[in-house]
């Protein structure tokens, strides 16, 4: 048996060897060539995609380096003043009393209606107020332009004992935005503010200045603003 294997052997030595030969170079390019230059590839686009990274991190340092920090804090104590970040019960209410007090009307009644839905971003105040039909207009006008966004969903008017006083029902909404957890990630652009809302925010800067408690915001605010005057 073993001459028999050995005279297959030498017949067929010459195609044993190198089809062994063969077998052996495969599975090394199998196992170990083929890993490599795939390791070698996949290490190489890592490197692409860390290096694009690092650019485009490197970038947005370098704006960010270039934005005026005390600027922008009071762009946002400026926006936050006119929509607030949580619900400032107490502060719509002096706004309102403030705003009744510049038109010479006489509060009566003025009452926070309360409101469990924590997913609304907005409370009402139910007012009562007695003034001239004039001054009443007046503070429809004051109130689409406070510094705070607020606007009026119901209104009544009935006469008094004195005919040129009103005695004026309102319901009116105020609003207020959460801020942000998060504003961006660690791969996302440098949002910049356009040249309308540089001018907006200058707008509603320079009228916080001008009066802490009546301010004046633009007619062009985006979002809920103050009813058209019911009285036309």
């Amino acid at each position: 048996m073993k001459a028999k294997l050995l005279s297959y052997y030498k017949k067929y030595l010459f195609i044993i060897w190198p089809a062994g030969a063969t077998i052996i170079s495969l599975l090394m390019l199998s196992l170990i060539v083929v890993p490599n230059i795939l390791s070698l590839i996949k290490t190489k686009n890592e490197s692409y995609e860390i290096t694009q990274r690092t650019e485009k991190l490197s970038q947005k340092a370098t704006e960010l380096k270039a934005i005026n920090t005390t600027e922008y804090q009071n762009n946002l104590n400026t926006l936050i003043r006119v929509l607030p970040k949580e619900k400032d019960v107490g502060s719509t209410l002096d706004q309102l009393q403030n705003l009744a007090a510049s038109n010479r009307l006489q509060i009566v009644n003025l009452s926070y209606v309360n409101n469990n839905n924590e997913k609304i971003d907005n409370f009402q105040i139910k007012t009562e107020m007695i003034g001239s039909l004039s001054d009443l207009q007046n503070l429809m006008s004051t109130l689409k332009s406070s510094e705070k966004i607020m606007k009026i969903t119901q209104i009544e008017l009935t006469g008094t004992t004195d005919p040129n006083l009103y005695n004026a029902s309102l319901m009116v909404v105020a609003y207020f935005q959460s801020l942000p957890k998060e504003i961006g990630g660690t791969d996302a652009s440098v949002t910049k503010l356009t040249s309308e809302e540089k001018v907006q925010i200058a707008k509603f800067t320079s009228s916080v200045l001008q009066n802490s408690s009546i301010a004046s915001i633009s007619e062009s605010i985006t979002g809920p603003r103050g009813k058209v005057d019911p009285f036309k």
